[in-house]
């Protein structure tokens, strides 16, 4: 697991967090780390999406590539210790 943190390369981290999605059959991976200016927070680092589902897609992606995309770019609060949104 510290293999996908320490990776300077981006191609590099991505292949480590899809094959890490991939052998635990998840959907979609965010790698997050503290957001350092606000200690009790997260930024992602870096995200993988597999887009298996049949639904329809615009010339913009699917709905829930875009909502993946966004929850990406959010700064995440921890709360009581806990991440949100953690499936």
């Amino acid at each position: 697991m510290d293999a996908i943190f320490l990776a300077d390369d981006p191609n590099t981290r991505k292949q480590l967090i899809g094959s890490l999605a991939q052998s635990f059959g998840c959907v979609y991976v965010c790698l997050w780390s503290y957001y350092f200016p606000l200690p009790n927070y997260l930024i992602s680092l870096d995200g993988y999406y597999n887009e298996v589902s049949r639904e329809p897609s615009t010339s913009a992606g699917s709905l829930a590539r875009s909502l993946f995309h966004e929850y990406c770019q959010s700064i995440i609060p921890l709360q009581n210790g806990h991440i949100p949104s953690m499936a």
